[in-house]
C-alpha cells in the first residue's frame, strides 16, 4: 500500500512505526458554527483511509479534535450573552450528529482544547528552556529561525518568506524577534476565557493544541497526520516545529491532504452567498449522497459542488460502489447507459499538461480523469507548465547497455516522477525493430534484435509499473519507419512477423503485464493495424492472454467504430462518439462489444492508485 506523502511530494510505501498499528490524527473544525460542507470533506476523506486501513487488518488509533477556545467561538457567546463553553458544547453536539448522517465514524479519541491546557503550557516551558521560545509582556512566541528545518512541509524558503512578511508587521507584532516566529501563548483580553500560566492569564495559540494533543494520545511520534490542503501553511508547518523542537524526533511519517472544494466552480465565501453547511445540504439530500459526492474525485483534486452533480451522485451509479465491495465491475456497467460508455471509448482531448490525452472523466459516475503523457526520452511535459522533468538516456543507448536491472532502475525512477506529475500513464517503451540505422525513429526504438528490444522493455515496463503508474507498450506494431508512416504499408511474411516484428511485445506482455498497449497507425498488409482483429484480439489476447487496455495511436485512419470491434479500447484523443453512436444505433456493433472495452478501460483505471 503506498501513501501520497505531502512531506516528499511522492508516494510512498507505507511501513508503520509498530507493525500491525496505526496512530492517525486528523484536525478537527473550530466549533462555533454548524459545519460546512468544506469541513465535511476531510471528515469523510480521511475516513475512508481509517476504514481502509482497518480493512487491511491496521489497528487504527484515530485521533481528531474538536478546537473549543477560538476568537470566533467568544465573539460568538459574547454576541449571545454566554459563556464560550456553551457555544462549543452546542455545536460539538451538533457536528456529532453531522458526522453519524455521513456515516463518518466517531474517532478513536475526540480531544477538547480546552482540556489539554495543561498539556501545552508544559510543552511551551520545554519549548523556552531548550532557546525555541521566548516572553515578551505575556505573549509567547516560537523562535523560527530556531527550527533549522522551517518550510520543509510547505516546501518554502525561511528566507523567501522573510521577505514576505518585511512589510506585513501589525499591531501587537513588535515584540517579535521575527515577522515569522508565531504565537504560542497570548494574553487574555476582556471578556475572554482565561487560564493560568507562568507568563500570563491568558489562552494558548492554535498550533499549540494540535502537537499537545497529539502527543498525549498518540505519542511523540505517528504515523500519519491529515487534513485539509489550507492547513500546510501555517497550521502543519508550526506543528513540525514545535514538536520537533520539543520532542527532538520526527513528529509525523506521513502528512495526507485533501484538496480545496469549489461551489459552482468558485471559492466558498460568505461574501460570495455560497457558503453552504450540511444541514443545507440535508435537507434536500440523504447525506449518503453527499459521501458518495465527496469520493467521487480524487481527494488531492480540487472538487466542485453543483446541484446537478449532486442529483447525478443521487441517482447514477457509481464507481466507489466497485472500489467498496458493494458490485462488481460488471454489475457496475450493465447500470451506464450505452452513451456513458461510448463516452470513455473516445478518451479526452489535449490535457495542456503533457500533448496528450486523457480518460475516464464520467464525474457524475465516480470516474475519474486520468492523465497520460508521452516519452521515451523522459516525462515530456509542455515547457508552459514550469515543470523540469529527467531527461534519460534514449532506448537505443539504453540497450547497448545490456543490462536490465539498470533499465529497470531508470523505469523505476520515470515512474516516480510520472507520479509526482499526477499522470497515471507514460506512453513508453517504444519496442519495434529497427530494420535500418537510417530509420530516424530509432532514437526511440532498442535495438534491431527482437531478445534485446524484448528484454530491455520488459525491464522498463516492470520498472515503471513498481511505482503502480501504466506502461503503454507501442506501436504495434511494424512501424519502423520515419517517413511517410502513418500511410505506409508494411509488407511482412507471416514467419518474419512472428519471429522478429512480433517477438519483443510478446516477450514483454508475457514478462511485465503492461498496463496498455497502443496500436500503430501503419497498414500492414494492406489492413490498417489499428482494425486489425487478428492482432489485436486473436494473438495479443488469444494466444498471449493480455489482460490489459488496448488504446491507439494518435492520428488513425481506422474507423472507431471498426477499431473498437477489432479490439482497441480506447481512441487516443479523438475518439468520433457521434460516429460510434451511430454505428451502434445501425447495428454495426453492439452494447456487448461496446461493454467489454469499457470494462477494460475501467479495470485499468481501477489499478491506479
Amino acid at each position: 500500500m503506498e501513501i501520497y506523502n505531502t512531506l516528499t511530494k511522492r508516494k510512498e510505501e507505507f511501513k508503520p512505526l509498530e507493525p500491525g498499528k496505526v496512530k492517525m490524527y486528523v484536525c478537527g473544525p473550530t466549533v462555533y458554527n454548524y459545519i460546512h460542507i468544506g469541513n465535511a470533506r476531510p471528515m469523510i476523506v480521511f475516513d475512508t483511509v481509517r476504514r481502509y486501513m482497518e480493512y487491511k487488518g491496521y489497528d487504527v488509533n484515530y485521533v481528531s479534535n474538536f478546537t473549543d477556545v477560538d476568537d470566533k467561538i467568544i465573539k460568538k457567546a459574547n454576541e449571545e450573552g454566554v459563556e464560550a463553553s456553551v457555544i462549543s458544547e452546542r455545536f460539538i453536539k451538533e457536528c456529532k450528529q453531522d458526522m453519524a448522517a455521513m456515516n463518518v465514524k466517531p474517532a478513536t479519541t475526540h480531544p477538547l482544547a480546552t482540556q489539554e491546557i495543561d498539556g501545552m503550557i508544559d510543552m511551551i516551558s520545554t519549548l523556552i528552556e531548550k532557546g525555541h521560545a521566548y516572553e515578551k509582556n505575556g505573549t509567547v512566541y516560537f523562535r523560527t529561525a530556531s527550527f533549522k528545518d522551517y518550510g520543509k512541509l510547505s516546501h518554502k524558503n525561511l528566507d523567501d518568506l522573510q521577505s514576505g512578511f518585511r512589510d506585513l508587521k501589525v499591531s501587537g507584532e513588535e515584540d517579535k524577534e521575527s515577522p515569522l516566529d508565531f504565537v504560542l501563548w497570548k494574553p487574555k483580553k476582556e471578556g475572554e476565557p482565561y487560564w493560568e500560566s507562568p507568563w500570563s492569564e491568558g489562552r494558548p495559540g492554535w498550533h499549540i493544541e494540535c502537537s499537545v494533543m497529539s502527543k498525549k494520545y498518540l505519542g511523540e511520534q505517528i504515523d500519519i497526520h491529515a487534513g485539509g490542503e489550507d492547513l500546510i501553511f501555517p497550521h502543519h508547518e508550526n506543528e513540525i516545529a514545535q514538536s520537533e523542537a520539543c520532542n527532538g524526533k520526527e513528529f509525523s511519517h506521513y502528512w495526507m491532504h485533501n484538496a480545496f472544494l469549489n461551489i459552482d466552480n468558485r471559492k466558498m465565501s460568505k461574501s460570495l452567498g455560497n457558503f453552504l453547511l450540511v444541514r443545507d445540504i440535508e435537507k434536500k439530500y440523504d447525506l449518503q449522497v453527499l459521501r458518495f459526492f465527496m469520493l467521487s474525485a480524487h481527494y488531492r483534486s480540487p472538487l466542485n459542488f453543483s446541484a446537478e452533480l449532486m442529483e447525478a451522485a443521487k441517482t447514477n451509479p457509481n464507481l466507489m460502489n466497485v472500489v467498496e465491495g458493494k458490485e462488481t465491475l460488471d454489475e457496475f456497467v450493465d447500470k451506464l447507459p450505452t452513451e456513458a460508455l461510448i463516452h470513455l471509448l473516445g478518451g479526452q482531448p489535449n490535457t495542456g499538461v503533457a500533448n496528450t490525452f486523457g480518460m475516464g472523466n464520467l464525474p457524475e459516475y465516480g470516474i475519474p480523469n486520468i492523465m497520460t503523457a508521452d516519452g521515451p526520452a523522459g516525462l515530456r511535459i509542455q515547457p508552459q507548465c514550469g515543470v523540469n522533468t529527467t531527461a534519460w538516456p534514449c532506448a537505443t543507448l539504453l540497450a547497448c547497455t545490456w543490462d536490465p536491472e539498470l533499465i529497470e532502475e531508470i523505469g523505476k525512477a520515470g515512474g516516480e516522477e510520472v507520479k509526482e506529475n499526477n499522470i497515471g500513464i507514460w506512453l513508453t517503451p517504444a519496442v519495434n525493430i529497427h530494420r535500418s540505422p537510417l530509420c530516424g525513429r530509432n532514437f526511440e526504438y532498442y535495438s534491431e534484435d527482437p531478445l534485446v528490444a524484448g528484454k530491455s522493455g520488459a525491464a522498463m515496463v516492470r520498472g515503471m509499473q513498481s511505482e503502480h503508474i501504466g506502461a503503454s507498450v507501442k506501436h504495434f506494431c511494424c512501424n519502423n519507419k520515419e517517413t511517410n508512416r502513418k500511410d505506409s504499408d508494411s509488407r511482412v511474411s507471416e514467419r518474419a512477423l512472428r519471429e522478429i516484428y512480433l517477438k519483443a511485445f510478446e516477450i514483454i506482455v508475457k514478462e511485465a503485464d503492461p498496463y496498455t498497449i497502443m496500436s500503430s497507425y501503419n497498414l500492414i498488409n494492406g489492413v490498417q493495424a489499428s482494425e486489425n482483429k487478428d492482432l489485436l484480439t486473436g494473438i495479443l489476447r488469444g494466444e498471449w492472454d493480455f489482460k490489459g487496455m488496448v488504446t491507439t495511436d494518435w492520428w488513425t485512419h481506422g474507423e472507431h467504430y471498426r477499431e473498437t470491434k477489432a479490439g482497441n479500447d480506447i481512441k487516443m484523443a479523438n475518439g468520433y462518439e457521434e460516429r460510434v453512436q451511430e454505428a451502434f444505433e445501425k447495428g454495426y456493433i453492439t452494447r456487448d462489444e461496446i461493454a467489454l472495452c469499457a470494462k477494460r478501460i475501467l479495470t485499468m483505471i481501477l489499478r491506479m492508485d
